[in-house]
């Protein structure tokens, strides 16, 4: 059975475009009917270990945020949603770099399926290596491969039957800043199935060379090579597309050779108001050549939406078909403010 889960992540675009940075797409175990939720997290907040769980910077404990760790995982909800669990940054480009850990330890050995993460190499605590793990020592921990083709934002599915004291998260960076959210332990082993996805849109940013002369492409997002813009500004630094609205709106259509089952979506967008839309039309086309005709309206009752970190839509019941088209005619900026 296949789930869809996607990322789509927003920078500060203006009211005339639409912005999406990373698109996640997966593959799930067979539906439970007993577990409704296909987002449901793995741990609870009496799993976590706090007195072991660690954040450094360059080897130097830094204090822990236990209130904003448990939002970065769901599973709180206290913090303004944009909010995010750092370790550090860099105020400037440092050649020599600096390194990032989370230790993330846990009360008893936890069940989990799969991991969504945003630093640069995760693992987890090796059986038999001494509790809670050294960071620095690499032989405490069995390095996780994520499959290629993902964004900054990244899913890794673990083994059946996978369990762990402990996870620990790296970044080395030269500069900018570490973050590790969303971070999310799922029950469910979700795959990502977006570098098999074709990708089309309502309109596609092609920057002038003096705003970076690049094709902000669809296609780009579900390679996880880079973001998708719907619109930009032109050489004199105007824009001369409409904003965002009810006449001029904006979609994202993907599409898979063979139906998929879509349990669950991730996005991290300025949407204000958003459709969800599969598709319905001959089997032997293109999704996303179909005429309007040919998508039909996810009734919204179908699923529940939650906002932290992005936006996490769950199905109560799997949705099939061989194409999903995301649709808006409001959006807002990152921090929630309303646009257009």
């Amino acid at each position: 059975m296949k789930t869809l889960f996607s990322r789509l992540a927003c920078l500060n675009n203006p009211p005339a475009s639409v912005c999406a940075g990373v698109l996640l797409a997966f593959l799930s175990a067979a539906w439970a009917p007993a577990q409704s939720d296909p987002l449901a997290s793995a741990v609870s907040p009496e799993d976590i270990d706090f007195d072991s769980t660690l954040v450094a910077a360059d080897g130097r404990q830094v204090e822990l945020d236990r209130e904003m760790m448990l939002n970065a995982l769901g599973l709180k909800d206290t913090r303004p949603h944009y909010h995010t669990w750092q370790a550090g940054a860099i105020d400037y480009h440092d050649l020599k770099g600096h390194r990032y850990f989370y230790r993330v330890a846990f009360r008893r050995p936890v069940a989990i399926g799969s991991i969504v993460f945003t630093t640069q190499a995760i693992s987890f605590l090796k059986p038999g290596a001494p509790y809670p793990g050294d960071p620095e020592n690499p032989d405490n921990w069995t390095p996780l491969e994520p499959p290629p083709h993902q964004h900054q934002t990244r899913i890794v599915t673990l083994p059946p039957g996978f369990t762990t004291r402990a996870l620990l998260l790296t970044d080395s960076l030269k500069s900018g800043r570490s973050y590790l959210s969303p971070f999310r332990l799922f029950s469910r082993r979700l795959h990502n199935i977006a570098p098999m996805a074709s990708a089309r849109a309502s309109m596609e940013y092609n920057a002038p060379q003096n705003f970076g002369g690049k094709l902000f492409a669809a296609a780009d997002l579900v390679k996880g090579r880079g973001p998708w813009v719907s619109a930009g500004k032109n050489e004199e630094g105007n824009f001369t597309v409409p904003p965002v609205s009810d006449v001029a709106p904006a979609w994202l259509a993907l599409s898979w050779e063979k139906p998929v089952e879509i349990a669950g979506v991730y996005l991290q967008d300025n949407f204000t108001a958003i459709r969800l839309d599969s598709y319905n039309g001959p089997p032997g086309l293109d999704p996303i050549l179909g005429m309007d005709r040919e998508w039909k309206l996810v009734d919204p009752s179908r699923y529940a939406v939650r906002i932290r970190n992005g936006r996490w839509i769950a199905f109560r019941e799997p949705i099939s078909g061989r194409g999903l088209r995301l649709y808006t005619d409001n959006i807002t900026d990152p921090h929630g403010r309303h646009l257009a």
